[in-house]
């Protein structure tokens, strides 16, 4: 999370935040199948940052009627269930019951939506991470990292890596958290590597991308479940080389997903007949990252883009190129 540094106070009474809200990619990603006994899964992942981003803009001491006011460039996504306004009357709460000598500001919280919804893409949480580092930075740091952690884990599995941010292993339910710090070189080369994001316009909600899943475990009965993939390197002593992203990329809701989704069979077809290679699902999908060649970036983005739109039609699918987000 990066606070917009043109961000000042304006008055005495007024103070306007504005930071962005990056999406994430799962490089690893691990899920024991079928759930546990409460309902959920547990994971295991490697998640980065990337270039895409949301930008989430707060106000307070403004003369407004009501507490909370909440705006967004898209207007469908101004609901009470928006994790932005979920995650600002979360941290109110904990902020009344831990900090009473602390008053609350009214608050306006404005949301710039770059990021495609239903995408695995994390686009809710990390907007819910920006939303608890605003309100916290707006009033005095009454919280630790640790405390907003805690917040954050009770509105989603993907809100304590985006509160982390950088490269991130994740474990558990996802509350579990070790920022993994790199060589210079090793970053050098992870964020060199040019990404192009696509979202197709078929979406994925997560609850039907783990019902896809715990499916095609179980029918595999011969196969001891649930278990969890090693990590691709110890998160707490990462390599002084950036491995080989063949070495990396895992996804268990790659395939699943994609057997089950026309739109990424499509694209997996067309992938194939212009030469690239290597791509994958982020999340629980339907966002696929695909990985281009530095020298080559922008030929084969348009080489794609043109091969798709004429196996189907019509324009395929949002684009984005996403080189990797600066460390925090």
């Amino acid at each position: 999370m990066t606070a917009s540094t043109s961000a000042a106070q304006t008055t005495q009474a007024t103070q306007r935040l504005s930071i962005e809200a990056p999406a994430k990619f799962n490089v690893f990603l691990s899920v024991a199948s079928p759930a546990r006994a409460d309902g959920y899964h547990d994971i295991a992942s490697l998640v980065v940052p990337l270039t895409l981003h949301d930008t989430l803009t707060v106000e307070t001491g403004l003369e407004q009627a009501e507490a909370l006011c909440f705006g967004c460039t898209d207007p469908s996504l101004e609901t009470p269930d928006n994790l932005v306004v979920k995650a600002a009357n979360r941290f109110l709460a904990a902020l009344e019951k831990t900090h009473p000598t602390l008053h609350a500001h009214p608050m306006t919280l404005h949301l710039t939506k770059r990021i495609p919804t239903q995408a695995g893409l994390g686009g809710g949480s990390t907007d819910a991470a920006a939303t608890l580092i605003a309100l916290n930075l707006l009033h005095g740091d009454p919280f630790s990292h640790a405390d907003l952690l805690a917040i954050g884990a009770a509105l989603g599995a993907d809100v304590p890596c985006c509160l982390a941010g950088g490269l991130v292993w994740m474990e558990g339910l996802g509350e579990r958290v070790t920022p993994v710090s790199l060589s210079p070189e090793a970053f050098e080369a992870l964020s060199a590597t040019p990404l192009l994001l696509v979202k197709p316009p078929s979406s994925m909600a997560t609850a039907e991308a783990y019902a896809l899943l715990d499916t095609k475990l179980n029918a595999k009965p011969d196969t001891a479940r649930p278990f969890l993939r090693p990590p691709p390197f110890d998160p707490q002593h990462p390599p002084k080389v950036w491995p080989d992203w063949d070495s990396l990329l895992h996804n268990d809701f790659h395939n699943p997903v994609f057997a089950h989704l026309d739109d990424l069979r499509t694209l997996a077809r067309v992938c194939a007949e212009v030469g690239l290679a290597r791509y994958q699902l982020s999340g629980s999908g339907s966002a696929v990252v695909i990985f281009l060649d530095e020298t080559q970036a922008e030929a084969q983005t348009t080489t794609l883009t043109h091969h798709l739109k004429q196996a189907v039609g019509h324009t395929f699918a949002q684009w984005f190129l996403c080189p990797v987000h600066p460390a925090p």
